[in-house]
């Protein structure tokens, strides 16, 4: 499926009137119903994908359905197949959790109750109602069914600075992300499982190849789990870097020939890179440059972004006002049921906040990486002080410490259990809707073995050059964008570059971004006059109470600033304080 709602009738004020309101909002998104299923006090309404055709659906002999949005895999099955098992497994409560991996939620529904499962990642995301009267896929269905809403000005500005917002708030205080790898058995109310903690063992002094050998190993069965159940039928990219080089790698020992594709313009290094490696060994290659669109015509641009908005479920990462080729290589990509993988949480293999190895204080982490914003373009609405505090708890909070000092191996889980399960889970929700799309290195397996590896290794890209070449050797020789080839360890100026980015000291950090984004540029085009007052006409209006969009010096943060405002504009009336 592509999408699903629950209602709870008892606590819901007006339950019909908010199962029409679902059902016209999914409607107008473009889903199809493919299911409806009233029980003695819920509705659940399932949803066909908006382009793939298989929508996993099981009906038990004993009158269960079950229903499976996203990607779902479990005991070496995928999709329908997988369901009776999850469910014989549910119902003794032994679900074997080392075998179920993906991208995924799935509802089964019995005479008396409804059982909700999600991914221990995260990386579907489920939202649910404050009062929980309601769960959910769409975010955007919710916000326009519920009566009331009132921005949550946090989450406000995370989408804003960091592209989604983070510890499982939403734009609206009223909407919430229900909580990776939790389960809720709904009857007349609500109980809560949870999943195993993920619990990585102690960094070890493991070789680089053990080390290698390690990650490898976990990432075995879902790969073998890939090939098993789409084939040839694997869409993922190649680009110049390590992640995509290693999916490419994996797909190739599972025996999978996959469709690989390139964004970027003809002179780019990924491009160059990606179609060297295809002439070499001799597999197509797609290539889409996304600016070489032809301009889309004022005219005809409202209609664009609202096509966005209804596709991308309210908003994506990058904002609304764009030429549409970003909706529509996604389509293409899952046009014939394709499974699409994306390299995304391969960070894990390599010191992604360019940090030393040291413990260190979550705010540091704040410092680090999410200062990339500008306090003065927001209005005295916004406390910054207070920002980054509540936001170095929730990091805290997301890597299970017991206090706001962490351990190094907690800064390293705070990139997929933070970063990846919020700015992540909402590209691969998306990906969902439309068809299967799954992101490898962003599973429960791979974490927690990548956790345990000393970071000396990771650093520079050592541990992922060494799994290229383990998996792959011939596709580990070729250059990469790098300038080197992931056959060996990387040169000497590379790997003395990795250190100075390392060893920044932390207060320039904080203040690089704004130190390059002091003076302002011209908007993109999407962003420039014509087209703004297209969509929003002479000015902004209702995101005005939270920052000055005029003094905006980012063009991919005023992306986001225009597209809440046409969210907020849709909502009209029914938004409180603003």
């Amino acid at each position: 499926m592509g999408a699903f709602y629950l209602i709870r009738r008892s606590v819901a004020g007006q339950p019909d009137r908010l199962r029409a309101a679902l059902d016209d909002s999914f409607r107008r998104q473009g889903f199809t119903a493919a299911l409806q299923v009233r029980g003695h006090d819920w509705d659940i309404g399932a949803f066909d994908r908006l382009v793939a055709q298989d929508s996993p659906l099981w009906h038990g002999e004993d009158g269960t359905v079950a229903v499976v949005t996203g990607t779902l895999f479990y005991r070496g099955a995928t999709g329908r197949a997988a369901l009776p098992r999850l469910d014989a497994d549910r119902r003794a409560w032994r679900i074997n959790w080392a075998a179920l991996h993906g991208s995924f939620a799935v509802l089964i529904a019995e005479s008396d109750r409804v059982t909700l499962l999600t991914d221990r990642i995260g990386t579907l995301h489920v939202y649910r109602s404050d009062d929980a009267a309601v769960f959910s896929t769409s975010f955007l269905a919710m916000a326009e069914a519920l009566p009331k809403l009132a921005v949550d000005d946090d989450a406000f500005y995370d989408t804003v600075f960091h592209e989604a917002p983070h510890g499982g708030r939403t734009v609206f205080r009223q909407i919430r992300l229900v909580e990776a790898g939790r389960s809720v058995e709904i009857t007349d109310r609500l109980t809560w499982r949870d999943a195993p903690a993920l619990s990585p063992g102690p960094i070890d002094g493991a070789s680089l190849d053990i080390a290698a050998d390690r990650c490898l190993a976990a990432l075995e069965t879902p790969f073998a789990d890939y090939a098993a159940g789409f084939a040839d039928r694997i869409d993922t990219a190649l680009s110049g870097g390590y992640d995509s080089r290693l999916i490419l790698a994996l797909l190739r020992h599972a025996g999978v020939a996959p469709l690989v594709h390139v964004y970027g313009k003809p002179q780019d290094d990924d491009v160059t890179t990606a179609r060297r490696i295809a002439v070499g060994e001799g597999f197509p290659l797609a290539h889409t440059d996304k600016s070489g669109l032809d301009p889309v015509p004022v005219e005809a641009f409202a209609d664009i972004v609202e096509r966005n908005l209804l596709a991308f479920d309210g908003a994506p990462n990058d904002g609304l006002f764009n030429n549409g080729g970003d909706l529509a290589t996604r389509r293409q990509r899952c046009a014939s049921g394709e499974l699409m993988l994306n390299g995304g949480g391969g960070e894990i293999f390599r010191n992604f906040f360019y940090l030393p190895d040291r413990t260190m204080a979550a705010g540091d982490v704040v410092g680090a990486f999410y200062s990339q914003y500008n306090p003065a373009i927001c209005t005295d609405r916004f406390d910054d002080r207070g920002y980054r505090a509540r936001l170095a708890a929730l990091i805290a909070d997301g890597v299970g410490a017991q206090h706001a000092r962490l351990t190094r191996q907690q800064v390293e889980l705070a990139y997929p259990l933070f970063r990846c399960r919020y700015w992540m889970g909402r590209n691969n929700s998306v990906n969902n809707r439309l068809g299967f799309a799954v992101t490898p290195f962003c599973t429960a397996a791979p974490i927690a073995v990548a956790a345990t590896v000393p970071l000396a290794l990771k650093n520079a890209g050592r541990l992922q050059a060494r799994m290229i070449a383990l998996a792959d050797p011939k596709l580990a020789a070729y250059p990469s964008a790098y300038g080197f080839s992931f056959a060996g360890p990387p040169p000497a100026r590379y790997r003395f570059k990795a250190a100075l980015d390392r060893w920044r000291p932390m207060a320039l950090r904080a203040n690089a971004y704004r130190l390059r984004n002091r003076r302002p540029a011209a908007p993109p085009l999407y962003l420039s006059e014509p087209y703004r007052r297209a969509v929003l006409g002479p000015r902004f209006e209702l995101v005005t109470r939270y920052i000055d969009p005029a003094k905006a010096t980012d063009g991919r943060q005023l992306n986001r600033i225009a597209s809440l405002e046409y969210l907020l504009r849709r909502l009209g009336g029914r938004l409180e304080e603003i």
